[in-house]
């Protein structure tokens, strides 16, 4: 019957319809799967994009830390190389400073015995000059002891001859 025909040719399209619903759907479900993958790419190419930024960001503070390190390392060996210089240059003059102290006190030393041995000698000499004064003392002590029993000699003879002059008187 036209009837059960028709409503064959309804189920069939009926069922046409609901499998390109379906099909619809799946391609609505399909294409919003697309549209989430499409933003999860854009958000994933944006992280990408700000993960490279940091990268050269950080490569750029990388850099100008890698310079200022080697600056600061080039300031240091000048200021090293400066220092061993002045270090150099002190340990010389120590050197000579500590050789001239040296040298001055062998000299004071040279010296100091030198007037030893002078000391030495002037009071050897100095003892024997004593000695001789004690002799010339002596001697003129003598002179004197000498001078004075002369005197009393002459005395004693001179009152002996008055003596004698008036007993012959």
């Amino acid at each position: 019957t036209a009837k059960q025909i028709n409503e064959e040719k309804l189920r069939a399209l009926q069922a046409d319809n609901d499998e390109m619903r379906r099909a619809l759907e799946e391609s609505e479900r399909g294409l919003q799967s697309m549209e989430e993958l499409k933003q999860k790419f854009r958000t994933a190419l944006a992280n990408a994009k700000d993960i490279r930024t940091l990268q050269e960001e950080k490569l750029r503070e990388t850099e100008l830390e890698k310079e200022a390190l080697e600056a600061r390392q080039s300031k240091l060996e000048t200021e090293l190389q400066k220092r061993q210089a002045e270090y150099a240059r002190n340990t010389q003059e120590m050197e000579a400073s500590l050789s001239h102290f040296k040298n001055v006190q062998e000299e004071e030393r040279a010296k100091k015995e030198k007037l030893m041995t002078l000391a030495r000698k002037i009071k050897e000499e100095n003892k024997e000059m004593k000695r001789m004064l004690d002799e010339v003392e002596n001697e003129r002590l003598e002179g004197k002891e000498n001078a004075r029993l002369v005197m009393q000699l002459k005395n004693e003879n001179a009152r002996l001859r008055q003596q004698l002059e008036r007993s012959r008187h």
